[in-house]
């Protein structure tokens, strides 16, 4: 035990030659250790990925701050160069509000905070705020199907729901359309890497988001898609994004403990599913 650190993680107790009494405690202890191990290496990643992404808005910032302080310059220059700090600054600011976010989710949710939300309210002021990008690229949002309310945390949905909308948006081709869809299920779930199937009875509201992509993709660059700041090479469109929208959406359905799935069809239609409980309660009217 002592001799484990951050550099040897995969180290474990050998218990075949223990004594009988040992073994419980032996096995424990590495069952916590593996996982450590398991959670240990995608935190590692990300706290080079975080360091990565500040960097580099800081550099640029750093580096416009030196020339512009190289000597004098015209009132005009000024101007020009505060616009694109302030350009560079908002993007930190989003960053570092996506990984509170994150942090936020990590913690979990409450079933207290739980609340009757009107999916249908939220999705259609969301589409609203979309529709002028859409309408630049000759897109066409589409919402059909039973919407019910769910139970959730209205906030972390909205949040929810405007990302997916954004990435169906900024990453689907010319002149496509997306369509949302939503059903009423009584879904079965499958619980981990075991595959063991149980019946949960409960009646959920299943809704897709279905586009056309403006680049292909396989479904293994697809299963990535969920990663912290995983952008693709393909998807270079005219949005540049921080690769955190998905891993968002993954937080808040891992928060809920719901499921989602991403699947692509055919290289360039792509699904992305989420299943929600369906409420009991009428959601209060927000004005």
């Amino acid at each position: 035990m002592n001799r484990i650190n951050t550099e040897q993680l995969g180290d474990r107790i050998i218990i075949d030659n223990m004594p009988s009494e040992l073994r419980p405690l032996a096995d424990a202890y590495n069952a916590m250790m593996d996982k450590l191990e398991h959670n240990f290496a995608p935190l590692s990643r990300f706290s080079d990925d975080i360091a990565h992404e500040l960097r580099i808005p800081l550099a640029i910032l750093g580096t416009q701050t030196q020339v512009m302080l190289s000597k004098p310059r015209d009132r005009s220059e000024y101007i020009e160069q505060l616009h694109d700090q302030s350009e560079t600054i908002e993007q930190l600011s989003g960053l570092i509000n996506n990984m509170l976010l994150l942090a936020k989710t990590q913690k979990g949710l409450y079933d207290s905070q739980f609340t009757a939300v009107n999916v249908e309210a939220l999705i259609t002021k969301m589409i609203g705020y979309y529709e002028l990008i859409a309408e630049d690229k000759g897109i066409l949002l589409e919402k059909n199907g039973n919407f019910e309310s769910v139970l959730g945390d209205d906030p972390w949905l909205q949040r929810m729901f405007a990302n997916l909308i954004s990435n169906a948006v900024y990453y689907a081709a010319n002149n496509s359309v997306i369509t949302i869809t939503a059903s009423i299920i009584n879904r079965s779930t499958l619980n981990g890497d075991e595959k063991k199937m149980t019946t949960d009875l409960r009646p959920y509201l299943n809704i897709v988001f279905t586009n056309q992509l403006a680049a292909p993709l396989t479904q293994t660059e697809t299963d990535k898609l969920s990663e912290r700041f995983y952008r693709h090479h393909k998807q270079n469109t005219m949005h540049s994004g921080t690769g955190l929208g998905l891993s968002i959406v993954q937080a808040v359905i891992d928060a809920h403990n719901e499921k989602m799935d991403i699947i692509v069809k055919d290289n360039y239609c792509f699904n992305v599913n989420v299943c929600l409980p369906i409420s009991d309660k009428n959601p209060k009217t927000k004005n």
